[in-house]
């Protein structure tokens, strides 16, 4: 309960060019599709293998492209590593997932606008059995840190960023009360040792708008996070 009133109190301030969308994040997947009424929008990822550098691939209602074009994008892999008997990117998950062999950024795009997105996310620690191909001898493990930019067409709607754990089958989601039709995820911190994404969930009922006393509260809220810092840093002097 903390951590989704500490994010709804982050999520709905004001940004550096005035007022972004109101939104909250989820990090339970149940809970996400129960509260949203979100479903799958690719459907169990399919094995499509290596895509193209600055190339795209369209799964269900989604399509996914790489922004940086360093190669190394792959939606699922056994068939293009068939030497590899059962392969598997990581087994914290069923199934295939979405692997970027560099920077794991990614341009994820919806085919219709969408108030709630989400998906299923592995972020392998130094040592993690179930990722036997992440975090080698040549890329070692960094704690990576995401930033995610939500947008409507080309006008900019909110942002977040994210850390998830490590070794745990994860999950990442936002409810927002403004549309949006895509998602550019971008790995802030880390290295080229390999985070996978999974399934990716869509919803079309926009989040409630806080009230007016909510706002107000939470801009106190905030207000007296600053006169804190502020007494403290005077107090330090």
């Amino acid at each position: 309960m903390k951590s989704t009133l500490l994010s709804l109190l982050l999520a709905t301030g004001l940004s550096a060019g005035g007022a972004q969308a109101s939104f909250t994040l989820f990090n339970d997947q149940a809970a996400f599709l129960s509260a949203t009424g979100a479903a799958s929008a690719t459907g169990a990822l399919p094995d499509l293998g290596l895509v193209p550098s600055f190339g795209s691939a369209s799964v269900g209602q989604v399509i996914f492209s790489d922004p940086d074009g360093q190669g190394g994008f792959f939606i699922g892999g056994a068939s293009y590593w068939a030497g590899i008997p059962n392969f598997d990117w990581t087994t914290r998950y069923a199934g295939n997932e979405l692997a970027i062999n560099h920077i794991e950024n990614l341009n994820v795009f919806f085919a219709a606008p969408v108030y709630s997105a989400g998906f299923d996310f592995v972020e392998p620690g130094a040592l993690d059995v179930q990722s036997p191909y992440a975090n080698d001898g040549d890329y070692p493990y960094v704690d990576s840190v995401f930033s995610v930019t939500l947008k409507l067409g080309a006008s900019h709607v909110s942002e977040f960023s994210f850390n998830a754990p490590d070794n745990l089958a994860s999950f990442v989601g936002v409810w927002s009360d403004a549309a949006f039709d895509r998602m550019e995820i971008r790995e802030t911190t880390g290295g080229i040792e390999d985070d996978y994404f999974g399934q990716f969930y869509t919803g079309a009922v926009a989040a409630p708008v806080p009230e007016a006393n909510t706002y107000v509260l939470m801009l106190l809220g905030i207000g007296l996070v600053g006169f804190i810092a502020r007494r403290r840093a005077s107090a330090a002097v």
